[in-house]
């Protein structure tokens, strides 16, 4: 697969777009921790990184079917880059920003992301041979969570090292590289606009795909447990930093290390799957990466040990990477090609509802304390996904 050029060069660009993201969110919670001092602040960041998939979820799909990919996927690279270069002149000058513009900042950067990554997968959809593409996903979802480790590593010894005043230096600089490495693409003329869709309205479109979507009892169920996962389990990632500073005690460079122990657990179960051989019960995957995910996030909140803390967030990252490569990977394989990009739209839309996770768990939060929020709502998710797959047993099929 890395034999392929335009491929090689669209996992690097994968590579270094996801270290400067993860960077920049453990910046940006450790500005948003350190003045509010309020773990539901710290919880309203995944409101706001998740806002876009409601609102621009669909649309993200739409556009990659619609418009060429390339075009696409510059623009979204060159508003990261003024994005960049205007937190770093801020942080270069006041040395600090303000908790309003880091929530302003973060909404960028997840609204990016939700209109880019259609793109993106179906822009890999067509790099690929159709038999590699469950290597081909994986081994981007590993490079993707290699930088989902190393991001809140950087970000949390930037901030140690050289201080917020030049932490955005570096992340400027991979921008540079994430916009100059895709005009390096040859896309094919596949990439072209779909001419069968130019006359459609975008509420016939987004209708089509939802009718679509609730025909087949498979995607339905998957949709559901990501609901799940969303509501229940996801929010858990930026409460490591109250859990480490409050729990443990622990600075900046600690902080960012727990965080990224996620990305590493993550990375192993992405290896996992690229070196597995044909995979032929994706459904039973994907749930069971989910069930992997929850009941790691409960032991995390019983545990009292730095070490065994960060070894269950690695175990919870191994299971999010069968969930999160199954996800998409179902989606390619079952649904026709001219509607991908609207299904992967909506994926992203139900993705979103981690924004009413962040609202539940920020709540419980402040009531309850972090520890039991978190134990709460893994609860809650393992029954209900074990509820949606004994109810939705289609996901339970081989060869999908």
């Amino acid at each position: 697969m890395l034999n392929n050029k335009n491929f090689a060069i669209i996992i690097c660009n994968y590579f270094a777009a996801q270290i400067s993201r993860f960077s920049q969110y453990t910046i940006l919670i450790w500005v948003i921790l350190e003045g509010s001092k309020s773990a539901f602040s710290v919880a309203f960041v995944g409101v706001c990184a998740f806002l876009p998939y409601i609102l621009f979820g669909t649309m993200g799909g739409l556009l990659a079917d619609k418009f060429k990919r390339k075009h696409v996927l510059i623009v979204t690279q060159l508003v990261l880059f003024c994005t960049s270069s205007m937190l770093f002149f801020l942080f270069h000058t006041k040395g600090n920003i303000s908790v309003v513009i880091a929530y302003l900042v973060i909404f960028i950067n997840g609204l990016v992301y939700v209109i880019e990554k259609p793109s993106k997968s179906l822009a890999v959809r067509e790099l690929i041979n159709a038999k590699f593409l469950t290597r081909a996903l994986a081994l981007i979802g590993f490079t993707i969570q290699a930088s989902r480790m190393i991001g809140p590593l950087l970000g949390g010894f930037l901030i140690s090292l050289i201080g917020l005043k030049y932490s955005y230096g570096p992340i400027l600089f991979i921008h540079i590289f994430t916009v100059f490495s895709l005009f390096l693409v040859d896309f094919p003329n596949s990439f072209n606009t779909l001419s069968s869709s130019d006359n459609k309205t975008l509420i016939y479109e987004i209708k089509s795909s939802i009718d679509y979507f609730f025909s087949e009892r498979i995607l339905l169920a998957v949709m559901l447990i990501t609901i799940t996962i969303h509501l229940f389990a996801s929010s858990y990632f930026q409460m490591i930093s109250v859990v480490a500073t409050k729990n443990f005690e622990v600075g900046a460079g600690l902080t960012g290390l727990l965080m990224s122990c996620e990305g590493m657990g993550s990375m192993l179960g992405f290896f996992n799957i690229m070196i597995m051989g044909q995979i032929k019960a994706l459904g039973r995957l994907f749930y069971f990466g989910a069930l992997v995910m929850c009941i790691g996030i409960f032991f995390f909140s019983l545990s009292s040990s730095f070490l065994v803390a960060a070894f269950l967030i690695i175990i919870t990252g191994f299971g999010f990477s069968s969930f999160a490569i199954m996800f998409e990977n179902i989606i390619l394989r079952i649904v026709p090609v001219n509607m991908q990009g609207r299904v992967l739209g909506i994926g992203n839309f139900v993705i979103g509802f981690q924004i009413i996770g962040a609202l539940i768990i920020g709540a419980l939060s402040e009531y309850l304390g972090v520890n039991n929020a978190l134990r709460l709502t893994s609860i809650i998710g393992v029954l209900l996904i074990c509820f949606i797959v004994i109810r939705i047993n289609e996901i339970n099929k081989k060869n999908i």
